[in-house]
Formats: C-alpha cells, structure tokens, sequence
C-alpha cells in the first residue's frame, strides 16, 4: 500500500482499539462485504451492540523525526488497490466513506480556502460571589493559534456527507466504556477535517527567507503552533479580541 517504514515503525502503529459491532450468541455479525463470500446461513438480526477489539493501523508517516497524517494519500492507494485487485482485495464501506470524503475535501486544500485563526478557551471565571473592594483576578485563559476553512461548499458537503456516513465509521473508540455511545456524524466531520487540514499545513516543508518574513506575527504562531500554542500573554488576547 505504498508503506515505506521499517518493520519495526510499522509494528509501532498497529495498537488494538474497540469497535461497537452488532452481536449476537456472543459473536459479533460478519460485515456486509464479507457475508456474501460465507458459506454459512446468516441472519441480519442481531441482540445488541458489543465492543469488540479490533488490531488497527495509525496512518501516519514519519517526517524529520515528527509524525505526521498520510490519509488521503493512503485511502487513495487503497481504493487503487480495490479497483485492481478485486479478486484479491476489497474495501470495507467505512473506508470507501473516508476515501470519497477525502477526495473531496481535498479541493478545500487545493483552493487555499483557509485562513489563519485564533480559538479562546476559558480555563476558570471570576467568581460572582466574591464581596469585598478588593478586585478579583483576570480568567484565566488560553488562545490556540490554528486554520480555519472557509468554503461554502465545504459546509454543503459536510451536510451532503453526514447522509451517506456508515455506522461502523461512528462506532470506534480508544479504550471500552458503556454505556455504548456513537460519535455525531457532523461533529466527527468537522473534527476529521479540521485535524488533517491543520496537520497538512503544519508539515509543509518551509525556507529561512519565509520564516524570517513571518517573524511575530499570527502567521508564524499558526504555522509553527506546537512552538507557541497555548498563548496566554495579554498581547496574544488584544490580537485575539481584535
């Protein structure tokens, strides 16, 4: 799949993860694209969701001792391979989701349609209760340089997407908790998209003549945000309120 790391950087990425799969006698139910190639007689209806430990890969690339994300190319290599190696090799709905969503945020990227951004986040408040002259102290803060896309056809996309989202694509999770819950499709869009925009640009190999031109300003503290990110200085929330 066009994987170029050692062995032993590859091993590192495989980790289990837990998946909610529709479960019956205690088994969990073959997936739609492996029932038909089963010899057996097998029933769509099921007894409850249960997660269920999965092995899978995290689609990372090294670059100058720094991960970064590999997806879209990835899933672009995949579906290659599901083209060609049909006899061989066939992709499951939830990654033929993510490669059709990909190839179409990937016009988002391609059309420069982001713009350096600043999130606030509260981290205490004043309190109310408080009595007396003496002032109480400023909240407390932080400001997280990051990019913001601006596309309307990436918002009619996101709600085009939402519709054609499989389950399974909402059902993973990191460690097993119950009750069992699924993520929200549109939340889970958003987040994907913003993280692998963000990723991207952070990565993109830059020059000593850019950077001394970007010197101290938002530009510098997006573009290099693991260096600056959180800002908390009075000027960084002047810059942020402006």
């Amino acid at each position: 799949m066009g994987i170029k790391e050692d062995n032993t950087k590859f091993s590192q990425r495989i980790s289990p993860k837990y998946f909610a799969l529709p479960t019956t006698n205690n088994q969990p139910l073959p997936s739609p694209e492996l029932t038909k190639y089963l010899e057996i007689e097998l029933t769509d209806s099921y007894e409850e969701f249960q997660y269920w430990q999965v092995d899978c890969y995290e689609t990372v690339v090294s670059t100058k001792n720094v991960t970064a994300l590999n997806i879209i190319k990835l899933l672009k290599d995949i579906h290659f391979l599901a083209i060609y190696n049909a006899e061989k090799f066939q992709i499951g709905s939830d990654l033929l989701f993510w490669y059709y969503y990909t190839q179409s945020f990937k016009q988002v990227i391609l059309k420069d349609q982001f713009i350096p951004a600043l999130k606030y986040r509260q981290l205490s408040s004043e309190n109310p209760h408080k009595k007396g002259k003496k002032k109480t102290a400023k909240a407390a803060f932080e400001i997280y340089a990051t990019w913001e896309i601006i596309s309307e056809q990436y918002e009619a996309n996101i709600l085009k997407y939402i519709d054609y989202m499989p389950l399974i694509c909402m059902a993973g999770k990191a460690t097993v908790s119950y009750p069992i819950e699924f993520f929200d499709r549109e939340t889970l869009l958003r987040h994907f998209s913003e993280y692998v925009l963000h990723d991207l640009v952070t990565h993109t190999p830059s020059t000593a003549a850019f950077d001394k031109q970007i010197t101290d300003s938002l530009i510098e503290s997006c573009f290099y945000p693991r260096q600056h990110n959180p800002l908390t200085t009075n000027t960084a929330l002047e810059e942020y309120q402006q």
